[in-house]
């Protein structure tokens, strides 16, 4: 079901056609950030987006080092933040559930999401920062089914780079510690 998921996607990918030089929403001034970093080796947090950031601008940059520096590069990034997410969604759904078709399901509604979708074609925050948050919640859910110590890192990191994409990611990290105390 995974493959089928990823078949779904790049048809989606091909069928609106992300590839061109011009902003969407406001993710030039995300790209900005990136640029800097690209350019000038310097991570500059603009004024326009009042949140961290940071893990997002690395993201980029390391996409636009290998691929060059330029706004398709930037949205194929989402992209694949959005792919990541929506196959963390399905592991979440599976664990749940124990059922791959449901998982899978799961998957589809949070992919063609008609938010998730439009914005996965950006490079706004909002997709890079649910992926983080997924990724993390099922690492720490996989934690709390089978304890091992690779787990509760990943969660942890994964945790960590969700709260330098949005300040709000810091809950992650603390809930799941308090689930451990229960």
């Amino acid at each position: 079901f995974p493959a089928l998921l990823a078949l779904l996607w790049l048809a989606s990918i091909l069928l609106v056609n992300p590839i061109g030089e011009f902003p969407l929403n406001d993710d030039w001034a995300f790209a900005r950030g990136v640029y800097n970093l690209v350019e000038k080796q310097q991570l500059i947090l603009g004024d326009w987006p009042a949140i961290t950031l940071v893990a997002q601008l690395f993201w980029g940059a390391l996409f636009c080092k290998i691929f060059g520096l330029s706004l398709t590069v930037l949205r194929i990034s989402t992209l694949v933040s959005s792919f990541l997410g929506v196959i963390a969604f399905y592991g979440i759904a599976r664990q749940i559930t124990k059922n791959k078709e449901v998982a899978a399901l799961a998957g589809l509604v949070l992919f063609f999401n008609p938010l998730y979708f439009s914005l996965s074609f950006t490079f706004m925050n909002n997709v890079h920062f649910l992926c983080a948050c997924l990724l993390s919640f099922w690492y720490f859910s996989k934690n709390i089914e089978r304890p091992n110590l690779r787990f509760w890192i990943l969660g942890t990191v994964l945790g960590i780079v969700t709260t330098l994409i949005r300040q709000s990611g810091l809950v992650i990290p603390f809930v799941f510690m308090l689930l451990g105390w229960i």
